[in-house]
């Protein structure tokens, strides 16, 4: 990701006087959603106000420029739990994708997410499977089909059914390999871990995870990585489970869980989402809980209030 977003940056440092402003456009939306997609918002926003109004008169490029600036405004309500202002939005956006396959599945990506976030997850699920099918019949692209794959596994975690998702994850993660795509290989296997987790192979999935995470890291995807430290601190917590009460093997595992969920909640509050900052909150009370630290516990209750509130 970050030689991608080099790649953006060297073009636009180089050659923005040489190029057709079409080419201009595209890369600094391109480097705007890679920065907006580790929860740089702020930032991805001043790379796309930087281009001159005056090229973007022309219809053509004014809406291109609105669309990716209404997918990051998209994607920071979702995360931030605005799910009605995310609502009017994508509707506003779905009419005017236009024909960029990748604005397209963007969109529908997001549309997908929001009905997660919403807990309509049998929707969700049968989106998937429309959007499947529509590539089946149109011709598919391997990175969308990846998506797709790893989307219904993770719902399927989401709904109490994880072990049906594991052959949808270790197809993805076959193809993802062959292919060579790093960010969906490291969420598939992500997933077959989590799927470990439930089957009560906790040390399987931990030493698959610590495997997998350093390189997942490289992404530079906040969602992925918080994922994934999550899955890890399951599988932690998992372990502290089946050692002897009081053992220095259980509060070796629950440090590492603590150490764990910290990773996981920094993730998150790069995207500013809210409800999963209070899931890591409340998975940290019990964590502490369990390491006998009382006084810590009324600071995280503090903290885990303060959240629900805002």
């Amino acid at each position: 990701t970050y030689l991608a977003w080099s790649y953006c940056e060297g073009f636009l440092h180089s050659y923005s006087r040489l190029a057709p402003f079409d080419d201009i456009l595209k890369i600094s939306c391109r480097s705007a959603y890679l920065l907006g997609q580790n929860g740089q918002y702020a930032e991805a926003r001043a790379k796309l106000e930087q281009l001159d109004p005056n090229s973007l008169r022309s219809l053509k490029a004014s809406q291109y420029w609105l669309i990716f600036r209404g997918i990051l405004q998209l994607r920071q309500d979702i995360h931030g739990g605005n799910l009605d202002s995310a609502d009017q939005l994508l509707s506003q956006l779905l009419q005017c994708r236009g024909g960029d396959p990748d604005i397209s599945f963007e969109l529908d990506t997001l549309h997908i997410e929001l009905m997660v976030q919403r807990g309509n997850y049998d929707n969700a699920l049968r989106r998937v499977e429309e959007i499947a099918s529509s590539f089946k019949r149109e011709g598919e692209d391997i990175f969308f089909r990846l998506k797709l794959l790893n989307m219904k596994a993770l719902l399927f975690n989401k709904c109490g059914r994880p072990q049906k998702g594991f052959s949808v994850a270790v197809r993805a993660a076959t193809i993802a390999w062959r292919a060579h795509l790093l960010p969906p290989l490291w969420e598939a296997i992500g997933i077959i871990a989590s799927v470990l987790t439930s089957l009560y192979e906790f040390s399987a999935a931990s030493r698959i995870l610590t495997t997998i995470i350093p390189r997942a890291l490289e992404c530079e995807d906040a969602a992925l990585s918080a994922e994934l430290w999550g899955f890890q601190v399951d599988a932690y917590m998992g372990q502290a489970g089946q050692e002897i009460s009081q053992s220095l093997q259980r509060k070796d595992m629950l440090t590492l869980a603590l150490e764990g969920i910290g990773r996981c909640f920094g993730e998150w509050s790069k995207l500013g989402d809210k409800r999963r900052m209070s899931e890591c909150t409340a998975k940290k009370g019990l964590i502490l809980s369990a390491l006998g630290e009382v006084e810590a516990v009324v600071n995280v209750k503090g903290v885990y209030n303060d959240l629900m509130a805002a």
